[in-house]
């Protein structure tokens, strides 16, 4: 039996799709969490779910992460570089994570060199799975090596990605946002609109739940110049615990603003790696162009 043409290694800060979840040469590597109780969890959805993560939130209990081992990364490289071509290892954002920065030098191992290719998606969540998804589809489609290497490494730059909380704590105390300017806007009741793909990137203030949701999208028009409709490709709303009166002002703002169906929005809880920084009632848009 010949080698298989590739494999994709992803972590768990991607948006884990049924066509990522039931594809046998997809495997995931995943983070740790720790909570200010000192428990740690494997961020794989079953040691701590999205919903318990809110639940310990509610209870004061803070969240830090720890990144994917590099030795966890090397045990499962070794078992798979007998039966695959390539292997394709897509990381968190680099600016977010020190996991690539770990991971990078596996490309020079002689064992691995030419045969394994780590790449900095600039992303998280539905941006990666969107990349991942892309790949495949490439390389079912012959594409070269190169080709996709090379659309993996830039495919960011469609993507648009900001989050808000409810409160700068839980930011200042994972180390997102610096604790004295927190405590201030903490007093002047505003909430933090985030760059998430790069750690501490602030992308402004606001004082309501609907001028945060108008500020993300007066950000994403100057950003890509205000594509509309057909030239958007998709929609996520990251809707972690938000109430029902909020959730359905921000579907309908979205879908109006954007001329995109409120249909096609696709609605989930942000990957729990922004969930424990962000915590309970926070909430993320993620537009991609075409």
């Amino acid at each position: 039996m010949g080698m298989k043409k590739y494999a994709f290694i992803v972590d768990s800060s991607i948006a884990y799709v049924d066509e990522i979840a039931n594809n046998p040469d997809i495997y995931k590597v995943c983070f740790d969490i720790t909570d200010s109780e000192n428990k740690t969890y494997e961020d794989n959805d079953k040691d701590i779910t999205s919903s318990e993560i809110i639940e310990k939130f509610s209870r004061g209990i803070l969240f830090k992460t720890n990144a994917v081992s590099p030795g966890k990364v090397m045990v499962l490289l070794e078992d798979l570089i007998n039966e695959y071509e390539n292997i394709f290892v897509f990381t968190i954002s680099s600016g977010l994570s020190s996991y690539y920065d770990n991971v990078k030098y596996f490309e020079e191992e002689p064992e691995f060199k030419g045969k394994v290719h780590i790449i900095d998606t600039c992303e998280i969540g539905y941006g990666i799975t969107n990349i991942v998804l892309e790949s495949k589809k490439m390389l079912d489609e012959n594409a070269s090596v190169d080709d996709v290497i090379e659309y993996a490494k830039n495919a960011y730059k469609k993507n648009f990605t900001m989050l808000s909380s409810e409160s700068w704590t839980p930011l200042a105390k994972s180390g997102r946002a610096p604790s004295a300017v927190a405590k201030l806007l903490n007093i002047a009741k505003t909430k933090p609109i985030i760059q998430f793909y790069v750690k501490n990137k602030l992308g402004g203030v606001a004082k309501s739940f609907e001028t945060t949701i108008k500020k993300i999208i007066s950000s994403f028009d100057k950003t890509f110049n205000s594509p509309r409709g057909s030239k958007i490709a998709s929609v996520v709303f990251y809707n972690n615990n938000i109430d029902n009166d909020h959730a359905e002002f921000a579907r309908k703002t979205l879908s109006n603003s954007l001329d995109f169906p409120i249909s096609s929005i696709v609605e989930n809880t942000s990957p729990n790696l922004v969930l424990v920084y962000t915590a309970n009632k926070s909430f993320g848009i993620h537009i991609r162009v075409k």
